[in-house]
């Protein structure tokens, strides 16, 4: 059942129902993102989510989702896409809370990953030189 619930939680997202999104957080839900240490409440993180996926075409796919009780797993993507093209990810694996079928808190640690040609590009943009000889 709380598969189903996250799954149905993304597509809330994907779809940019902000309405829907609010109805799957319970009223103490926090967001931690671990290896910042940021702690945000629950109007700070949907302000935060709006933002990012709102008027873009962003979206998540969910990896693998494993359900433990009172906690569950959840090992998903964000794409970054712009113009029809990815141009970044966000690798995140997620340790859901629950109470009475709700998320009471969500830990993420987050891994962003943006596609190798961009990379080039940027570090190419530094014009920078190597002397072998030095």
């Amino acid at each position: 059942m709380k598969t189903e619930i996250i799954k149905e939680f993304v597509k809330a997202v994907n779809d940019n129902d902000w309405g829907n999104v609010e109805e799957y957080l319970h009223e103490s839900y926090t967001f931690r993102l671990i290896r910042h240490d940021m702690t945000l409440d629950k109007d700070e993180w949907m302000a935060l989510a709006q933002l990012m996926m709102e008027d873009t075409e962003h979206n998540i796919d969910i990896i693998k989702i494993i359900d433990l009780g009172r906690y569950s797993f959840a090992h998903n993507r964000i794409n970054f896409i712009e113009n029809g093209q990815v141009i970044g990810r966000l690798e995140e694996c997620n340790l859901i809370e629950w109470a009475k079928n709700k998320f009471l808190s969500l830990e993420t640690y987050a891994e962003v990953m943006v596609k190798s040609e961009i990379t080039q590009e940027w570090l190419k943009s530094f014009d920078m030189y190597s002397d072998k000889n030095n």
